[in-house]
């Protein structure tokens, strides 16, 4: 009996020492998708076609001036509900050095979103399939920075917390943005 103890001991140890090395390995493996999921600087996106009132509109990036910080997001998204406040601090720190738009992932719960988290800028529905494919637009929430030349400058995936929120301010500058923590 003392023996299948041990037996049993040993291979609860192997076990668990397994479950931790798969766990380790998934989540590097999650790490490594989520940098694929990230639109890469330098992509050129020369506009997105969405819905604005009910008809379809193109946003379009490339044109001298400024830059455009784009926000994918979804009402029901937790993350999404974390960035909102900052956002709107973002937004407002920065409308004379950039233009934001925000996208909407569904129009499921937008309008009762909306009229109690309103934006400081237009948000817009309806993305194609084929534009959510391409750029990696199914993660949310995801802010970019589009330069005038249609050029990605920064993406980020995920809420505004920890290194995100450290490379956010960084990038817009921490001395006219503080990002509550």
């Amino acid at each position: 009996m003392g023996r299948i103890d041990k037996f049993t001991f040993g291979l609860l140890v192997v076990s668990v020492a397994l479950n931790i090395a798969l766990a380790l390995k998934l989540q590097g493996m999650k790490m490594e998708l989520r940098r694929d999921q990230n639109l890469a600087e330098g992509t050129v996106i020369d506009g997105l076609e969405v819905a604005s009132s009910g008809r379809r509109v193109q946003l379009q990036f490339k044109s001298p001036g400024k830059s455009t910080v784009v926000y994918i997001f979804s009402p029901a998204c937790p993350w999404c509900g974390v960035n909102r406040d900052r956002l709107v601090t973002l937004a407002k720190a920065q409308k004379a050095n950039f233009n934001f738009v925000g996208i909407s992932l569904t129009t499921d719960g937008l309008d009762a979103y909306l009229k109690t988290n309103p934006f400081p800028f237009e948000v817009y529905t309806g993305l194609r399939n084929s534009d959510i494919l391409k750029y990696h637009f199914g993660t949310t929430p995801q802010t970019i920075v589009i330069g005038p030349d249609g050029r990605v400058v920064k993406s980020w995936l995920g809420a505004y917390i920890g290194p995100t929120q450290d490379e956010v301010a960084a990038f817009f500058g921490s001395s006219t943005l503080s990002l509550p923590r």
